[in-house]
């Protein structure tokens, strides 16, 4: 029974580490060097730090092809983080929606 406690605080620790935050909003810019991306997030900017290769994939969740260069500005996206040392980096992009077109 201790062991089965035991290991069950230790999943729970480990698993909380895990999670990542989610935060959803408008992509406002694009470092050309991919390092860090801009979304508008209830109308206030957040800048996210990217990790060297992040996942970018569709609503779908299929894979973009070009990576964090094809998102483009005005897109809709839900940005997964994890953090390190007390800072957030972002580790998935997700475009739930292209930017809208101009009439």
């Amino acid at each position: 029974m201790i062991r089965f406690c035991g290991g069950l605080v230790l999943l729970v620790a480990c698993v909380t580490c895990l999670v990542a935050d989610e935060y959803i909003g408008k992509v406002k810019s694009v470092e050309k060097d991919k390092t860090k991306i801009t979304v508008t997030i209830e109308g206030k900017d957040v800048v996210f730090q990217v990790t060297k290769d992040p996942l970018v994939v569709n609503d779908k969740g299929k894979g973009v092809a070009g990576g964090i260069l094809k998102v483009l500005p005005g897109s809709e996206v839900k940005i997964f983080t994890d953090k390190k040392d007390d800072k957030e980096t972002a580790t998935t992009i997700k475009v739930m929606a292209p930017p809208e077109k101009k009439k």
